[in-house]
């Protein structure tokens, strides 16, 4: 409508965040697009790859140093700890992570007020092949690093417990080769 698009006056404030028109129109073919791929399902089929992954790794004590899981959708979190203590955080061994995975490929984000979570939340429209990839890279990683001896064997040590979702968290993960999605 005319009235939306009126210039303000001299003097007065521009509306770079008030009103954009064709902001509401980019808001609303989001939305669509969010129905019409069926993105919110996909967030969760990601999620529930991503923990399963990880999950069955641990639970077979093939990686002894992940001290949480928790996913919100596609959100999961990724926490490192030490000493046998899930109080305990590790952000050695989450930094060393972080470089493992990037001399093989996959950029990962570290993140938590210690610095021991590792953050994903890939692209909702990625193939699960390309998420398997990531994961790949990143299991291989977590066990090069828990059965290197790069630390004494009290340090690798970690207790595993699962919780719920403590807030939401972002991941950018980005395999070498070009994908359909890149690294934010």
């Amino acid at each position: 409508k005319a009235a939306v698009l009126v210039r303000p006056g001299p003097g007065r404030p521009g509306r770079t965040y008030g009103r954009p028109p064709g902001g509401f129109a980019a808001g609303l073919r989001v939305l669509d697009v969010i129905e019409e791929e069926n993105l919110c399902k996909r967030a969760e089929e990601i999620g529930a790859l991503t923990e399963e992954r990880l999950g069955k790794r641990r639970r077979r004590n093939e990686i002894n140093c992940i001290g949480d899981i928790r996913r919100l959708g596609a959100m999961v979190a990724l926490e490192l700890c030490k000493g046998g203590d899930p109080h305990a955080p590790d952000p050695e061994t989450t930094a060393a992570l972080v470089k493992d995975c990037a001399e093989h490929g996959l950029i990962i984000l570290s993140c938590g007020v210690y610095g021991n979570v590792i953050r994903f939340l890939p692209a909702l429209t990625a193939a699960d092949d390309i998420i398997n990839e990531g994961m790949d890279i990143l299991e291989a990683g977590l066990s090069r690093l828990s059965n290197s001896g790069w630390a004494d064997a009290d340090q690798r040590k970690c207790i595993i417990r699962v919780a719920m979702p403590r807030m939401a968290t972002r991941l950018a993960m980005s395999v070498s080769r070009p994908r359909p999605w890149r690294c934010v």
